[in-house]
């Protein structure tokens, strides 16, 4: 691999390729009902349905905690 085809995050910067062979690889919205089929309905939602108060996974226990006063004692003297 030649370094200097490359940027410092691996990404390619050097002359174009050219290719023979067409792209066999189907992209989102080109043709829904050739890649998913004549009878599937298609939804694309924007934002949660979940508020963020809700976890999306419950705890499977609740946690309970309190904090005891401590006590003082008189020393016993018998």
């Amino acid at each position: 691999m030649d370094d200097s085809l490359y940027d410092d995050f691996g990404n390619y910067i050097g002359p174009d390729i050219e290719s023979d062979q067409e792209s066999d690889r189907k992209y989102d919205g080109e043709d829904e009902a050739e890649i998913y089929g004549h009878d599937v309905e298609i939804l694309v939602m924007d934002e949660d349905e979940q508020n963020f108060e809700q976890p999306i996974i419950k705890p499977v226990r609740n946690i309970k905690s309190e904090v005891i006063k401590p006590v003082t004692m008189s020393p016993l003297i018998t």
